[in-house]
């Protein structure tokens, strides 16, 4: 049997890496459009005052729905890496740190401190995921500028 190459054990790492964040995000934007959806059915129901009650669940599920859809969308562009993407989101949230909203509307305040939290969730993800590239020899290419 021949031994598998370097190259070949990093590439193989890498695509398990990149099908896992897929996985996961459609896992995610799978739950959140469930939840979403249940929700709606619920406002239509008997009781809409009192789903109204829980809804800041809904709502964390939709910002997650967001950055799970932006994450896709960004993992299928050109000139993609992870590394980027994670220092794009760790970004946002030291700007949301720096600058948190203060709108007159508390419903938008709290959506913003879901998003930030989606935002948050995806980079612990995303750490994850280059610990395990960097485990097996994998650096971000400007590392080596």
């Amino acid at each position: 049997m021949e031994t598998e190459t370097k190259e070949y054990k990093q590439a193989k790492a890498a695509l398990t890496v990149i099908s896992m964040l897929h996985r996961r995000a459609d896992s995610m934007i799978n739950e959140a459009n469930d939840k979403i959806e249940k929700f709606a059915a619920e406002l239509k129901g008997d009781n809409p005052a009192y789903a109204f009650r829980w809804g800041h669940s809904v709502m964390q599920q939709a910002a997650n729905l967001e950055m799970a859809t932006a994450i896709k969308k960004q993992m299928s562009s050109d000139g993609f890496s992870i590394w980027s993407l994670r220092d794009s989101a760790t970004d946002r949230i030291k700007h949301a740190a720096k600058y948190p909203e203060f709108s007159t509307s508390p419903t938008s305040n709290l959506m913003a401190q879901f998003s930030t939290a989606a935002i948050a969730s995806w980079v612990e993800i995303l750490d994850q995921a280059i610990a395990h590239l960097e485990a097996h020899g994998i650096k971000s290419t400007t590392d080596e500028a």
